[in-house]
């Protein structure tokens, strides 16, 4: 029986990492991000068994920020921490991550970060980017959003009272044939759950096709002024009038897990 904790407190080139941590299990994984716009505001990194990802937010470039230039800062320097202070515990990451990155930068993100260690996935996540567990063709877990309020979601950085402490955190085990996906809203926001797993289910597909698919559909849907988007679906629970789906920029970390053979 799965075991599952929730505790308070412009394009790329896509990468890939291969781990074999307990002889038993090997991960595979692979980060993509792409734009239609002048500038991504996305990062995302990838390490043998700790990866994150982070939205830069956008409202922020209309007052001269840079919010893109705080996600990438920010996701570097959580790399950092992961590599040189062998940093585990997502918590953690975020932490140190958030120390060192430059405050001068007016912006602010996202974030969700991941880790697995002794076949247990770990999860923090404070905004409203996600984290999706697949099973067996089923969504095992996703988590929650983070909001103030509708399209206002917890960030940190520039002027924020957020602090990583505030993230959302999840811990559950992990078993062979699993996936699991890191995703910014420009995903989540055009891209229903029940199709997020569909896709993620695909076991005909590598998950660099999987994971591409993602991003171009996403990005073809948000461009779709007649398309019934899950953006659209609550921000009319919410009061707004707003039709089709939501352009922004969109990225996805893919992980699968495998049987050593």
């Amino acid at each position: 029986m799965l075991v599952l904790s929730k505790l308070r407190n412009i394009q790329r080139k896509p990468t890939a990492h291969l781990l074999n941590f307990s002889k038993k299990l090997i991960l595979k994984s692979f980060g993509f991000t792409k734009t239609l716009k002048d500038r991504n505001e996305d990062n995302y990194f990838l390490t043998k068994n700790v990866f994150g990802i982070f939205d830069g937010v956008g409202g922020w470039a209309r007052s001269g920020g840079r919010s893109d230039l705080y996600s990438a800062d920010l996701s570097k320097h959580c790399k950092a921490g992961v590599e040189t202070k062998a940093l585990l515990d997502p918590l953690k990451v975020l932490e140190y991550g958030f120390s060192k990155a430059d405050q001068s930068v007016r912006g602010t993100t996202t974030a969700v970060i991941a880790s697995v260690d002794e076949k247990v996935l770990s999860v923090i996540n404070l905004g409203d980017s996600g984290c999706l567990l697949v099973r067996n063709n089923d969504a095992v877990f996703m988590s929650s959003e983070q909001q103030h309020s509708f399209n206002y979601p917890f960030q940190i950085g520039t002027r924020s009272k957020s602090r990583p402490k505030d993230g959302d955190r999840y811990s559950f085990p992990i078993l062979p044939g699993d996936k699991f996906l890191l995703y910014t809203d420009g995903i989540s926001d055009n891209i229903f759950k029940k199709e997020l797993v569909e896709h993620c289910s695909d076991n005909s597909k590598s998950i660099k096709q999987i994971a591409t698919g993602l991003v171009n559909k996403a990005l073809e849907r948000g461009l779709d002024r007649n398309f019934v988007s899950p953006f659209q679906v609550k921000a009319r629970m919410d009061g707004h009038n707003f039709k089709g789906g939501k352009l922004d920029d969109c990225t996805v970390v893919l992980v699968s897990v495998h049987e050593e053979k």
